[in-house]
């Protein structure tokens, strides 16, 4: 089961779906369904419109993600500028050298959790951000 975040006409494998906000949605080999099939639940459609929901927690959930989202661009906002300082007046020999020594940006960090965000329990997400 999802749920719609937000008010939205998507043109889907089967047909067009003009879905309401908080709309639920099924889940049925893979798809999101409503009366035909939307998309598959991995695909940037179901990330971008809906929320997984089989716990009742949709809505939150939503909102967390996108909590984490905003923290992941700020960092990586953070980094890119530091970045940009280290390399300020470098040769590309010392700015290949920067960035061969620079660690993993932690802007990405969700990415490298071994979690599906957009299926995570809320007290998984509630740690992330916790870490961040």
């Amino acid at each position: 089961m999802y749920i719609a975040i937000k008010k939205c006409t998507i043109n889907g494998i089967e047909k067009t779906f003009k879905l309401a906000k908080h709309e639920e949605v099924d889940l049925i080999n893979g798809f999101l369904c409503k009366n035909g099939k939307i998309c598959h639940e991995n695909s940037q459609t179901a990330k971008d419109f809906f929320s997984y929901n089989g716990d009742g927690k949709g809505i939150e959930r939503r909102e967390k993600i996108e909590e984490i989202r905003e923290i992941a661009k700020s960092k990586t906002e953070a980094n890119q500028r530091k970045l940009a300082e280290l390399c300020e007046g470098k040769t590309e020999e010392e700015i290949a050298q920067i960035l061969a020594e620079t660690p993993y940006p932690d802007g990405y960090f969700f990415e490298s959790l071994n979690i599906n965000l957009y299926k995570a329990s809320i007290e998984e997400l509630d740690e992330i951000i916790e870490k961040a």
